[in-house]
């Protein structure tokens, strides 16, 4: 179903994709408040922000692989032709050509690289708002 030409799809893409990686971010960030206003324990914290954002990462790469298929299908692009640049317009050949070379294939090993990433940065940001919160008890 190819999208109307006046459908800012590229800008949108860009909004959601900025929207997983603000999420990706404020997750942990947002847990450790909840589970210390709460007096959780730190495995309180892990098993909801790793799973939490974890979701996220892959939620993301999910919507990365979905929409660059869209945005190519959008401009006529289409792997199942022989030609599969026979549908596209001159002047679109260059923000397919574009599209293709940047997108990255999330193959097995990247998605374990970034939820390993992902894992790490809860970590770090669990022990980082303890140092902090310990830094401001023993000021006041």
């Amino acid at each position: 179903m190819p999208i109307s030409a006046d459908f800012p799809l590229q800008q949108v893409v860009g909004a959601v994709n900025l929207l997983f990686l603000t999420v990706v971010v404020l997750a942990p960030v947002l847990v450790y408040r909840f589970t210390s206003k709460r007096r959780g324990s730190c495995w309180t914290y892990f098993l909801i922000a790793l799973p939490l954002s974890a979701a996220a990462v892959l939620g993301g790469c999910w919507l990365d692989d979905y929409s660059t298929s869209l945005l190519l299908e959008s401009y006529g692009y289409n792997e199942g032709l022989v030609n599969e640049y026979a549908n596209v317009l001159p002047e679109n050949m260059e923000k397919v050509d574009l599209l293709l070379g940047s997108h990255v294939s999330f193959n097995n090993s990247f998605l374990l690289l970034l939820l390993a990433i992902d894992a790490l940065y809860c970590v770090m940001v669990f022990f980082l708002l303890n140092i902090v919160k310990m830094l401001f008890r023993t000021v006041r």
